[in-house]
């Protein structure tokens, strides 16, 4: 139950100006992908990955796999307070906080276009659609209608101590190139955890322990 196969990964970056056009491209592949991963750093970023239940990406019948990074306004590194070391840390992996503020998405504006779109709630009667997130927090109230996975609590109930890299060692779950700081491959990166437990039915052997 591999992520992608052998598929190169593509992180579709989206800003203000492609915001409907990556809606409209998700709200498509969603009734078809049924495994979706959502992982978001304050609100600079917002990732999304789309799978089936084998760990397969959206690829849109192309040689290439897709995960979504949505890059948004809201952070003024020029007023807002911050840590100068995490600053520094998202600079030097690639977050470019100057376009963002320039052309990012503003977060009221995302959160009225999911709705519009139909992605907030299962207005589609989806029973089979799972969202996965590293901090449950993030979809708790707008995702109800969705089965959810909170990999943070479900680590914890495991026995899974340690950060993401120190987990994906722990589970033997290899890291896709690229950045492990920003919120695509984070994304990517929980939805493989995710994948790799259900796979070696851990889920349910935990449980039948317990019960």
């Amino acid at each position: 139950m591999s992520i992608s196969g052998n598929k190169s990964i593509v992180v579709r970056w989206a800003f203000a100006e492609d915001l409907n056009s990556e809606l409209s491209l998700i709200k498509a592949a969603i009734l078809r992908y049924s495994f979706s991963n959502v992982d978001a750093l304050q609100i600079i970023q917002l990732s999304l990955s789309l799978s089936d239940a084998q760990g397969n990406l959206l690829d849109f019948d192309s040689p290439f796999s897709y995960i979504w990074e949505f890059n948004f306004r809201d952070f003024d590194i020029n007023q807002d307070c911050y840590a100068s070391d995490t600053v520094e840390l998202l600079k030097r992996q690639g977050i470019d906080f100057e376009k963002n503020k320039e052309k990012g998405i503003d977060s009221k504006d995302f959160a009225k276009k999911l709705w519009d779109y139909g992605l907030v709630f299962n207005c589609y009667d989806l029973k089979s659609i799972t969202w996965i997130t590293f901090h449950q927090i993030y979809a708790k109230d707008s995702y109800s209608n969705y089965n959810i996975f909170s990999l943070k609590h479900t680590f914890k109930f495991l026995g899974l101590l340690g950060g993401l890299d120190k987990i994906a060692q722990t589970l033997n779950v290899a890291h896709i190139t690229g950045s492990s700081y920003q919120a695509g491959l984070n994304s990517l990166l929980t939805l493989q955890y995710f994948m790799k437990l259900k796979s070696e039915n851990i889920f349910e052997s935990k449980w039948n322990k317990m019960n």
